[in-house]
């Protein structure tokens, strides 16, 4: 296990060190959310490379809007800002698709012709849970979490030394 390094010679040093601490847990914790929602993001992306790649041609643009978000001042999200992610994520039951900007849907079929036609009916998909958002990626995380906390406590603490 990581170990937190801190440095205190006598009891003056150690009452400043734990009062500037105490002053700059915020910023640590920030430090922290941010470098998981860092490692987050990228294991998203990996995820969704390996799984869904060989399958879908244009998954690019899901990979592409993984995004990391700041919601609040200690809070932060990863999500797929796609309007068809939570149906890639956790299927779909059969429903018609039907053209809206154009009058025929234009989409390569089966047989690798060129099919045009106004709607058609989605059978419907079972989807990849928790192939590559959420519980997977967090799975990879999870070992990491202690040494980004500790390194954030590290990273203060060489500060507090050198201011």
């Amino acid at each position: 296990m990581p170990q937190i390094n801190i440095t205190a010679t006598g009891l003056k040093e150690s009452v400043n060190f734990l009062y500037n601490f105490a002053n700059n847990v915020e910023p640590i914790a920030e430090t922290i959310l941010d470098d998981l929602s860092i490692r987050m993001q990228s294991y998203m992306k990996e995820n969704l490379a390996r799984w869904l790649y060989p399958k879908r041609k244009n998954s690019e643009n899901l990979r592409d809007n993984v995004l990391r978000e700041k919601t609040s001042k200690l809070g932060r999200s990863v999500v797929a800002k796609t309007s068809y992610a939570q149906a890639v994520e956790k299927g779909t039951k059969p429903h018609k698709i039907v053209a809206k900007n154009s009058p025929l849907l234009v989409f390569q079929g089966k047989d690798g012709k060129t099919v045009k036609v106004p709607s058609v009916n989605h059978p419907g998909a079972s989807g990849y849970p928790s192939q590559f958002f959420g519980q997977k990626s967090f799975k990879r995380l999870e070992p990491e979490i202690d040494v980004i906390i500790v390194n954030a406590i590290n990273k203060y603490n060489t500060k507090s030394k050198t201011s």
